[in-house]
């Protein structure tokens, strides 16, 4: 019984420590310099200041098609991941982190007022990389303008002023948030390029290709979103973006994925303090038939469903207590086992020690003969028991003890005694001693 307790205790202890113990989620994210590299990183230093159960290991790569990868190759728990990139297979979603906006723009004045007049002339793309071509692809393919006609120069930010006021690029194609800090310095070196305010290129079937594909949304440029007077755009835009989003490994547990989507959502004043970028941070469609498919734990702290401590380990309770109420009856039963078998061993004793003294007072030979058949008797008893392992060894000894001295009682008490008559002096038999198992 002290061994079960102890055991029991230890366990409840061990249970406690690692429940206590905060769980560490590794996160893939790139390029390193990069906000949204930036924006996790923040994510980390907050739960380690709030002590919170969670917490980041943070894997720094290339982009967000490396962060992909590793998370494909089972190496991260979570992963920022951009929606025109295979998406993982095991990712669910967790939450938008934000849209990247693809924002063409022509110098004031230019003839090019929409993505038709592009043919024939050359592209200024920020930041190339194939899959910004993928996407400037995506948009000249809606128009039906061959991919072919457009010729691309790659630019740095610094590099868009000089190639517009110099004409070596018609249009320029920035990628990134509308509140980010690339765009709008985009848009403020093409409009002092030649001082006035730039032409935004309209792509008025941005949901016409957001249906069509899950890799891009749709998305409005408000009027008036980039400052001015007058206001850039003079009027709201629609556009294609890239959805940069947050997903979890679909084995994950459910309350940990639902504690870090809480933490996440509620952090976001302070991280918008540091990083700018987590102001846009959003709750992905949890309905039924959405394009993508949301973890359930993040959907349930989104939904208002989450998990109460009782509904998470209420099982457990139950079948702990079951254990230990079958422990402890085991236990109960056990030890009454013992209780009774003491009871038992203790009669014998007793029966030993009360022929013991009827030997020391009898009053014939004949009675004597009687008490050491009981003696043989007892001896029997307590030599089956021995024989099954059902008696302990300082009980065994205790109980020779007492059997030595009854038989001493016996012999003294004979010797005292006068012979019993002669047709009285037939051998006596002793009781055989029983078989042990009896």
């Amino acid at each position: 019984m002290a061994a079960g307790m102890f055991a029991v205790a230890l366990a409840v202890v061990a249970a406690a420590y690692a429940y206590s113990r905060p769980t560490e989620l590794t996160v893939a994210v790139g390029p390193p310099t990069s906000e949204d590299a930036k924006l996790v990183h923040a994510v980390a230093q907050n739960l380690r200041r709030d002590r919170a159960a969670i917490r980041l290991r943070i894997v720094t790569v290339p982009g967000p098609a490396e962060a992909a990868a590793a998370f494909d190759d089972g190496k991260a728990d979570l992963a920022v991941v951009r929606s025109d990139l295979a998406t993982p297979a095991a990712g669910q979603l967790v939450a938008i982190l934000h849209r990247n906006a693809a924002v063409l723009l022509a110098p004031g004045g230019s003839a090019i007022s929409g993505v038709g007049d592009l043919r024939g002339k050359t592209v200024g793309v920020l930041r190339h990389s194939p899959v910004n071509d993928r996407l400037l692809e995506t948009i000249l393919q809606q128009y039906e303008v061959p991919g072919h006609e457009v010729a691309r120069v790659t630019l740095d930010p610094d590099d868009v002023l000089p190639a517009v006021r110099d004409r070596r690029v018609d249009v320029v194609l920035a990628v990134g948030p509308v509140t980010g800090n690339l765009v709008p310095a985009v848009v403020a070196a093409v409009a002092a390029a030649n001082g006035s305010a730039p032409v935004f290129l309209p792509i008025a079937e941005a949901d016409a290709i957001a249906q069509r594909t899950t890799a891009y949304d749709s998305l409005q440029i408000v009027r008036g979103a980039f400052g001015g007077a007058p206001p850039k755009p003079s009027e709201s835009v629609s556009t294609i973006a890239a959805v940069y989003r947050i997903v979890a490994q679909s084995k994950l547990a459910d309350s940990l994925v639902t504690d870090f989507t809480r933490r996440l959502y509620e952090m976001r004043p302070d991280l918008a303090a540091a990083v700018p970028l987590a102001a846009r941070i959003e709750a992905p469609d949890t309905e039924k038939g959405a394009r993508i498919t949301v973890h359930p734990g993040a959907a349930a702290y989104l939904d208002g469903d989450e998990e109460t401590f009782l509904d998470r380990y209420g099982d457990w309770f139950y079948i702990i207590a079951m254990v230990v109420g079958g422990v402890a009856s085991a236990g109960a039963a056990f030890a009454g086992r013992l209780r009774t078998r003491g009871h038992e061993q203790a009669q014998r004793l007793e029966r030993l020690l009360g022929i013991m003294r009827k030997a020391r007072t009898a009053e014939s030979q004949k009675a004597l003969d009687e008490l050491e058949v009981q003696a043989d008797e007892a001896f029997s008893e307590t030599l089956a028991l021995a024989t099954r392992e059902q008696i302990d060894t300082g009980r065994l000894a205790t109980f020779s003890l007492a059997l030595e001295q009854v038989r001493h009682a016996i012999a003294e008490r004979r010797r005292v005694l006068p012979d019993r008559p002669a047709d009285d002096r037939t051998p006596r038999t002793l009781t055989p001693l029983r078989a042990a198992g009896e």
